[in-house]
């Protein structure tokens, strides 16, 4: 069973400077994909908050509460230690830790279960560029600031609304260019998706390699 790691290049396909060019490549790709869907978000929030002001903390909170949801349902196990030769979880501290990434993913995307993650980035993104757009559209209509001006405030609009599918793009070309070509399908079949629980055949495989 093949597994998914990123910026991983074979070494006896490539020289010393195509594996040069090609991590530049793809640390480029990443940085353009983070840094715009980034961008974009904190621009939104931004937006408001100059004319909502502590509405934002209300925005933020039931973000926070829709990404713990969603965490918690993702079956992790990443705190355990050995006690009197028995691997005890430690779930106390792996709450702490969803809380934590519920908060990282106010801004970015972090997976945290092993399968193909395009769904769950579809959904994740998909709430975050909904979110984007009431936000703007909100502070657009209802609280602009006449600071900015008519060119202004339509450049943050395009720039909070359009801008984002350029930082999709960088996505999708990063994986192409990190991934290889077998590793990455255009179809994949909804049994081999999964939103939130690990895929069956991955479970099962850990079952039987640990007897």
């Amino acid at each position: 069973e093949k597994t998914l790691i990123r910026s991983q290049y074979r070494k006896e396909q490539l020289g010393g400077c195509e594996s040069i060019i090609q991590f530049l490549k793809d640390t480029v790709m990443l940085c353009l994909w983070r840094l715009i869907t980034i961008g974009c978000r904190v621009l939104a929030l931004a937006t408001f908050t100059a004319c909502f002001s502590w509405w934002i903390l209300l925005v933020v909170l039931l973000h926070c509460i829709i990404m713990l949801c969603w965490t918690c349902l993702q079956p992790t196990e990443y705190f355990q230690h050995t006690d009197e030769e028995k691997v005890v979880h430690d779930s106390c501290l792996e709450k702490l830790f969803k809380c934590f990434v519920a908060y990282v993913q106010i801004f970015a995307f972090l997976n945290l279960i092993k399968g193909r993650t395009r769904l769950r980035v579809i959904v994740y993104y998909g709430i975050i560029y909904v979110e984007n757009c009431v936000l703007i559209l909100l502070w657009y209509f209802l609280g602009q600031c006449s600071s900015m001006g008519e060119a202004g405030s339509i450049a943050v609009l395009v720039i909070g609304l359009a801008g984002f599918w350029f930082g999709m793009a960088f996505m999708v070309i990063h994986y192409m260019c990190c991934q290889s070509r077998q590793e990455i399908q255009l179809v994949v079949p909804w049994s081999d998706l999964h939103l939130y629980s690990k895929p069956k055949d991955a479970a099962n495989h850990e079952k039987t390699s640990s007897v």
